[in-house]
């Protein structure tokens, strides 16, 4: 679907976009389905995440915002994908009595551990889903159980992780050992989301897998492509056309302080996308205030390969939270707003009629347009 390789078997079509009837609120190829999936080991409950204190009464949002409750979390880590890549998969406690869970593929950010990210899986988890994580071996870290992400740059131009790690849940749902057998998750009602490089990521896997959704948290890249990845702006607009065409769902996440902000604006401007639902939220300097109050400690290793040095002076706390506003640390304010976009496209089918519609594309006093935590709001029902 435009991005350079042949379309996998499994590939699925999301569920039309709403279109509203209101103004919005202001301004490599992927592995083979019939692969051998080694039967995985005994399934482990994951590390709970940090509770959380409740949020501010009345409309926006504020942050924290409270655990949404529900099955707590077990996890399936490091399972082989082939060559160097692995795939964390988390899943409620209860899956063995679910039907057809819907399904999130989330990448990280370079240099950064599925640590980093319990707190938004805990929610996901806790709301029925089940969210695979791939990443690839880092030989830089011996001993480590997991391996941490490799520092490498994940220049594949079609997401191609990304995919394997879908074929993994399809493989691993036909087997008979696997926790995911018998219909217990839906493989194709399936959402992307990643971090800095795993946003990025998301936007090429997402013209091949073809997602019910995309939700991006400053991705490392722009209209015009990325140095850094060596993908030029007639690769990004290629993907953009594969993305328009289904119409795909489209959540942007920055902040004021974000080194990427402008980046991030120009895909939410690109005519390219013109046909897709979008939001773009840009937290403010306060909001990234909250980030920062928990950065030195949420960040550190184990959970980045960053050193406490460098976490430790100014320098080291304003770019991580720059840069890791929307990725899930305790006092992040923008966990509501991903939660509530997954469940409009995962559960509600993108209908214009929900109270998850209307808090995102509407202007009630419970609406993201009237989050006190942002800066900017846009949002755009698409064509």
């Amino acid at each position: 679907m435009g991005c350079g390789t042949s379309k996998p078997a499994d590939a699925v079509k999301p569920a039309a976009a709403p279109v509203a009837d209101a103004k919005p609120a202001a301004s490599a190829q992927p592995a083979p389905a019939n692969a051998s999936t080694p039967a995985p080991p005994p399934a482990a409950a994951a590390p709970a995440a940090p509770a959380q204190p409740a949020a501010p009464a009345g409309g926006g949002g504020g942050a924290p915002h409270p655990h949404p409750g529900g099955p707590k979390m077990r996890e399936l880590s490091g399972q082989t994908a082939g060559d160097d890549l692995l795939v964390n998969m988390y899943y409620p406690e209860d899956i063995e009595k679910r039907t057809g869970a819907p399904l999130i593929v989330y990448q990280h950010g370079r240099g950064s551990t599925h640590h980093v990210y319990q707190a938004t899986f805990s929610r996901w988890v806790s709301m029925g889903y089940v969210v695979i994580f791939p990443y690839k071996k880092n030989s830089a870290v011996p001993g480590e159980d997991p391996p941490w992400p490799s520092t490498a740059l994940d220049e594949s131009p079609d997401g191609f992780e990304m995919q394997v790690a879908l074929k993994k849940m399809i493989s691993a749902s036909s087997d008979t050992s696997s926790p995911f057998f018998g219909g217990r998750v839906d493989t194709k009602n399936v959402a992307l989301g990643g971090h800095s490089m795993g946003g990025k990521s998301s936007i090429c896997a997402g013209a091949q897998i073809e997602p019910r959704a995309l939700l991006l948290h400053s991705p490392s890249c722009s209209s015009e492509g990325s140095e850094v990845y060596n993908l030029s702006k007639e690769q990004i607009e290629d993907r953009f056309k594969g993305l328009a065409k289904d119409r795909t769902p489209i959540m942007l996440v920055t902040s004021d302080e974000d080194v990427r902000q402008a980046a991030v604006l120009s895909i939410y401007e690109a005519e390219g996308l013109a046909a897709c639902p979008k939001l773009y939220l840009q937290f403010s300097a306060k909001a990234c205030e909250l980030v920062q109050e928990t950065i030195v400690e949420h960040f550190k290793p184990p959970r980045t390969i960053f050193k406490p040095e460098f976490m430790e002076n100014e320098g080291g706390r304003d770019f991580m939270a720059h840069c890791y506003m929307g990725a899930g640390g305790v006092n992040d304010p923008s966990l509501k707003w991903g939660d509530t976009f997954m469940r409009l496209y995962l559960e509600k089918g993108g209908d214009k009629a929900s109270a998850e519609y209307q808090q995102l594309f509407g202007d009630g006093p419970d609406s993201l347009a009237k989050d006190s935590q942002l800066s900017v709001v846009k949002v755009s029902p698409g064509a």
